[in-house]
């Protein structure tokens, strides 16, 4: 079905046909999932949703490096037979991790609750490995699907896991099954993707597949060795700064203020992530032209002012209707969200701008310098979550938490602009330029005081106890 569609309606023989392929896959799935939510929350509770969000935070960490990133290299290999023996050295990493993974859990099966300050983790506990395995899995045939170029079979996984994880976690929450439903309904779009692209990889490549050897095996995972030495500290600390908020805010407080944190962020960053991604692949294309050309410093200027007029209005009036908004499609219990909601604008704005222009930091080899401020920015984010907990509760993690996620990509922005040979006074003294941009600018400003002002004076929202 998905590849009918695909073919029919995109552009053929070209780059832009592969990529829309896979923007449009994952575009398709993930809209599924959010037009879910609202159901959703009126199936289950926030508590059981801060149990899906500690869950996911683990699973999302650890099957980040299941593989060693070596999964990385599968597209980079000369030939089909080196990225065939990267592909089965891919998956013994991802046995031993989660391997690994279960003596852990069997070893701390007692602890691991008290450290998450909630029992109802405790159950779930055994599908941590089974999340891991599968999410690694998927991340290895994905990259050898992107090299043998199956791009609507990638797709069609998108699609066929959005339907499967809603379907299952609508069936289980009709039963009130509680957060097994959420979080089996994860496992069951993970094992509907990974089936696909493991079928695909058989029936095409078997011959490719069968000639592997411990030899080559060996030989890769020398040749390859920098990605598990390098990239893999960089990820888990990118992934750690995203997904260790719900654990510590479980921990700290109550997974209720945990699922509230979920679907805060899901809520934003869902379709602003689709965005982002698309974004940045026109980027990539554009930016690495401008490098050859000299020109990267104005590209990236003109993109940045680009990339505010797109999403500065349109955030603000989701923020200034963020409570309503909650209530009328999460239901009453799910006011809070709103809350959350207007303090993580300001960040998830200036990330919406510099997460697609970042592929400059690799363009211009920075790569060492990126792990440095990945590492500086867990750091930064983490202690602001913990200053911000011990000094104004759970509302005060979520606050400082986003304060310091918009002070980090603005930190980044910055030191992208001086990579490129220019600075911030130049982008000013390029906006001046730029007449509609001073207007919406102005118009934005306007619109924030008054925002603030009736807010204000109108009462906020009940704190969530």
């Amino acid at each position: 079905m998905m590849r009918r569609f695909f073919s029919r309606y995109l552009p053929k023989g070209s780059a832009a046909h592969n990529v829309s392929l896979l923007v449009g896959g994952s575009a398709v799935g993930q809209l599924i999932m959010v037009l879910a939510i609202p159901i959703l929350t009126r199936l289950y509770t926030p508590e059981e949703f801060g149990v899906l969000a500690v869950y996911a935070s683990i699973l999302g960490i650890i099957s980040t490096v299941a593989s060693f990133r070596y999964e990385l290299a599968i597209p980079q290999a000369r030939t089909n037979a080196s990225a065939a023996n990267v592909l089965v050295l891919c998956v013994l990493c991802v046995f031993i991790t989660t391997t690994c993974l279960v003596v852990f859990i069997a070893a701390f099966f007692q602890q691991i609750p008290v450290w998450l300050n909630t029992s109802l983790i405790s159950p779930f506990l055994w599908l941590v490995p089974v999340g891991v395995f599968l999410s690694g899995m998927y991340q290895v045939f994905n990259y050898w699907a992107i090299r043998r170029q199956y791009f609507s079979d990638i797709a069609n996984t998108k699609l066929q896991q959005g339907i499967a994880s809603v379907l299952t976690q609508v069936g289980l929450g009709l039963f009130q099954l509680g957060p097994v439903g959420l979080i089996l309904g994860g496992v069951a779009g993970q094992s509907s993707g990974l089936i696909r692209l493991i079928r695909v990889a058989y029936k095409l490549d078997f011959g490719l597949l069968s000639r592997v050897s411990w030899r080559r095996l060996k030989q890769k995972s020398r040749v390859y060795k920098n990605f598990p030495r390098y990239t893999t500290l960089a990820a888990l600390a990118n992934a750690s700064s995203r997904m260790l908020p719900p654990i510590i805010l479980a921990s700290l407080f109550s997974t209720g203020v945990a699922g509230f944190y979920l679907l805060a962020n899901r809520a934003l960053q869902t379709p602003l992530s689709l965005i982002s991604s698309s974004i940045g692949q026109v980027f990539h294309s554009k930016a690495a032209l401008a490098l050859n050309d000299g020109c990267l410093a104005g590209l990236l200027l003109k993109s940045s002012s680009e990339l505010i007029k797109l999403t500065l209005l349109p955030l603000l009036i989701i923020g200034y209707y963020a409570k309503d908004l909650s209530v009328f499609l999460f239901g009453e219990e799910w006011s809070y969200v709103g809350v959350y909601v207007q303090w993580m604008i300001p960040w998830l704005f200036v990330q919406f701008i510099v997460s697609p222009l970042s592929i400059v930091v690799s363009l211009t080899n920075n790569q060492k310098g990126g792990l440095l401020a990945q590492v500086l920015f867990l750091i930064i984010r983490i202690s602001s979550l913990l200053i911000g907990g011990v000094v104004g509760g759970s509302d005060g993690a979520v606050l400082f938490y986003s304060i310091s996620g918009f002070v980090v990509y603005f930190g980044l922005w910055l030191w992208m602009l001086r990579i490129v040979g220019t600075g911030f006074f130049e982008w000013l003294s390029f906006l001046k330029k730029d007449k509609l941009m001073l207007k919406i600018a102005l118009l934005a400003t306007c619109l924030l005081m008054v925002f603030i002002i009736l807010d204000f004076f109108g009462g906020s929202s009940e704190v969530y106890k």
